[in-house]
């Protein structure tokens, strides 16, 4: 078995969004992975509203097909979400879930879903993010 590269992530900060949407808690915890840290950030601003609907949903612990789910590809993605801004692009941040001191949400790449072409792409991208580690400092 190879030893797993433990990737570094930096704390996305929430707190602003949550207070807008009057909610008391949120039960997750959100990190960006550093090496992508531009282009998910780029996404997520201009997609700030839908960006806001995905946080409310996570927040409140559901999952669904529209905004934020599981990407059940296979069993090495099993912990693979996604967020997901369709429109002209559908582009969609590959996500990864940890629960370790609670449940935390690592945002770890751009994916361009364009149809049903690219769907073998896509599956390896997700089993490939499946076997990322990392490691949570506040």
């Amino acid at each position: 078995m190879s030893k797993l590269l433990v990737r570094e992530t930096v704390q996305y900060d929430i707190a602003p969004l949550i207070d807008a949407m009057k909610i008391e808690e949120c039960q997750a915890e959100f990190y960006v992975d550093a090496r992508n840290r531009e282009e998910i950030e780029e996404i997520l601003l201009k997609h700030k509203k839908k960006f806001r609907r995905i946080l409310y949903e996570i927040c409140m612990g559901r999952y669904g097909k529209d905004l934020y789910g599981k990407e059940n590809v296979s069993e090495r993605a099993a912990q693979v979400t996604a967020m997901k801004f369709k429109g002209k692009e559908n582009v969609r941040i590959a996500c990864k879930e940890f629960f370790r001191g609670g449940k935390k949400v690592v945002m770890i790449a751009k994916i361009i879903k364009k149809s049903q072409k690219n769907k073998k792409l896509v599956k390896q991208i997700y089993e490939k993010i499946g076997g990322y580690e990392y490691e949570f400092k506040k």
